[in-house]
């Protein structure tokens, strides 16, 4: 199939809030223990994606929409750009959407992201989404974090065909716990505590949610009954 693929460099966290997923909770973060979402590996420059979408009738058009801000750092202002990508999903038919990130010394792509939906059920106002209708899905993806925000807020899931996301960390700084040195507490950190969380909304505190997780590929995935804002964190 080929792939519909886009460059667009990206350097700014983006603070967009979502609905919360359902999946049980296996702790609950406060503000005196916050989650370490994973960081890009940003040592070759700037992150930059590629997108593409599509089903079992091949390539599906894709929708992208930077967006130009501005944002304050020791009282400096530069201009920077923020990274969403869309592509309507169908109900009674997988779709997905992948996100690479993108190596800029050699152009490579490799995998970010992965979301697969084939049963949307009910519109963010409750309105049913009947087979074969579609809806338009937006993902948001962070530049500084490993962190992807999914929209419509509110937009409800079936369980006969789960919506799955998949998250690779292959491209994060490999200083898991910040101390300056990759070493093996870094290892061990990406061995028993790495995994998904999730964020009902920008003000809620973040929750690690049931996941599966592969050391060897780096990545963490699990169903979806909601959309909200999810990350790859400890």
């Amino acid at each position: 199939m080929n792939r519909l693929s886009r460059m667009i460099p990206v350097a700014l966290m983006l603070g967009v809030a979502s609905c919360a997923d359902t999946t049980a909770p296996l702790a609950v973060q406060g503000p005196d223990s916050e989650p370490h979402h994973l960081r890009w590996n940003r040592a070759a420059g700037p992150v930059t994606f590629a997108a593409s979408a599509g089903g079992p009738a091949g390539e599906l058009a894709l929708a992208e929409t930077p967006r130009v801000l501005l944002s304050g750092a020791g009282g400096d202002s530069v201009a920077l750009q923020t990274y969403h990508a869309s592509f309507w999903a169908k109900r009674g038919e997988r779709r997905f959407i992948d996100i690479n990130y993108v190596n800029v010394l050699s152009s490579t792509e490799y995998p970010f992201m992965r979301l697969s939906i084939a049963d949307p059920v009910q519109h963010p106002n409750g309105q049913a989404i009947a087979h074969g209708d579609s809806v338009l899905i937006t993902v948001a993806v962070d530049p500084v974090e490993l962190v992807v925000h999914l929209e419509p807020s509110g937009i409800q899931f079936g369980s006969a065909d789960p919506t799955t996301l998949r998250l690779w960390y292959g491209g994060a700084n490999g200083d898991l716990n910040g101390d300056g040195v990759v070493d093996e507490q870094d290892a061990t950190i990406e061995k028993n505590l790495l995994g998904l969380w999730y964020q009902e909304n920008t003000l809620a505190p973040w929750q690690e949610i049931s996941s599966t997780k592969s050391d060897a590929e780096k990545w963490v995935s699990s169903s979806l009954a909601h959309f909200s804002g999810y990350a790859v964190s400890w």
